[in-house]
């Protein structure tokens, strides 16, 4: 090999820089793209309480636990509905919540400009509230799963209890 310019041995070849940028801009790009989408948030929140129930489902909590107050004593039908009643309550609050808001971003974004709905959709608050909702349904949908289908069906532990 022939010294560089200034009598210099040539570099040692290594990864090439202009991939590393080009995966650097991808990741930017894809960051700068989840901040504006109403989605990636909460089917984070969902996957992690989906995550959450099998975890606690596989706990044995026993009657002498440090977590024995905290431990759902009922029985599986009443589990059922408890979380029946929790997943129900959770699609009308995010139906009625993000229904509303629809409704005033349209009347807004007629009067005043279209960027109301990016404001809206890039909000954080926005998009923990309905983290937080979606998460709390897939949590209770993902319990009446692992609860059953009834007296005489299949019925396994609720995530929590004993």
């Amino acid at each position: 090999m022939s010294p560089g310019p200034q009598g210099a041995a040539p570099a040692a070849a290594g990864p090439d820089p202009g991939f590393r940028r080009t995966v650097w801009r991808w990741w930017g790009d894809f960051l700068e793209y989840s901040r504006g989408a109403l989605w990636v948030l909460p089917t984070m929140s969902a996957l992690v309480a989906l995550v959450i129930g099998w975890i606690l489902s596989s706990i044995d909590v026993g009657d002498t636990g440090p977590f024995g107050w905290v431990v759902f004593e009922g029985t599986p039908d009443d589990a059922r509905t408890l979380l029946t009643v929790v997943s129900t309550a959770m699609i009308g609050v995010i139906a009625t919540v993000f229904g509303l808001a629809v409704v005033a971003l349209q009347l807004s974004s007629t009067q005043f400009s279209p960027r109301v709905v990016r404001n809206f959709l890039r909000d954080g608050v926005t998009q923990w509230v309905l983290a937080v909702f979606v998460g709390t349904f897939a949590y209770a949908a993902a319990g009446l799963y692992t609860v059953g289908l009834g007296a005489g069906g299949r019925v396994d532990r609720f995530p929590g209890s004993r």
